[in-house]
């Protein structure tokens, strides 16, 4: 059984809309896989695939280039966190 959704997740795909953004995630743990599609606002930021975000439940939502290896220790930049369309998790 899963305790917490992860909040953090690699950029898999990114879909422009008219008024925000659409980003899939998705990491993997020992025994899960997990994937998240969130709704961000429109940004001048150049987000790409391989990406790090990193979210929390008060609306927030942090970007880190891929680059810069870890969301731990790069640079975050907020990102204004619209909604979360979808958490999915499965057994590997």
């Amino acid at each position: 059984m899963l305790n917490e959704f992860p909040r953090a997740g690699y950029v898999t795909l990114i879909v422009p809309l008219d008024t925000r953004i659409q980003i899939n995630t998705k990491i993997q743990t020992q025994k899960y896989g997990h994937c998240a599609v969130i709704d961000i606002g429109k940004t001048n930021y150049r987000i790409k695939v391989g990406d790090i975000i990193h979210w929390t439940d008060n609306r927030e939502i942090y970007w880190v280039p891929a680059e810069e290896k870890s969301w731990r220790n790069g640079k975050m930049r907020k990102l204004w966190l619209d909604r979360i369309v979808s958490e999915q998790s499965y057994a590997l």
